[in-house]
């Protein structure tokens, strides 16, 4: 992954030095390309996300088998933030609809999604979410 002057992910760039370089040696680069199914609903949170180029949808599946967008992550945001309040399981179903470079961190890896939240606050809009 690149130094942290160069990264586009706006939470990444937002830690500050000493979180960015604690979670460095855990983070890797990784090409997601168009359609690629990152979550499914029920599936294991293995990996968090954070999107550097490129945009992703996130669908709520409906009891019939429809779906229904409920939101897009791009380079402002993380899929995954369950895992960072503790979830182990995807309650969405979560595929890339602009392909990109994201980063990617191993979801249990705790310190780094403390370093995460304590250094952004983990935000959602005005609401505090941890």
């Amino acid at each position: 992954m690149a130094s942290q002057g160069r990264i586009k992910n706006r939470l990444l760039a937002a830690l500050s030095p000493a979180d960015f370089a604690e979670l460095a040696d855990h983070l890797h680069s990784v090409v997601l390309p168009k359609k690629q199914i990152v979550y499914e609903v029920g599936s294991p949170i293995d990996y968090i996300y954070l999107i550097e180029e490129g945009l992703a949808s996130v669908l709520t599946m409906m009891e019939d088998g429809a779906s229904s967008e409920v939101g897009m992550v791009g380079p402002e945001g993380v899929i995954g933030v369950s895992a960072l309040l503790g979830g182990k399981v995807s309650a969405q179903h979560v595929v890339i609809q602009l392909p990109g470079v994201t980063g990617w961190l191993p979801a249990p890896a705790r310190r780094c999604s403390k370093a995460i939240r304590g250094s952004v606050g983990c935000c959602y809009g005005s609401s505090r979410i941890c």
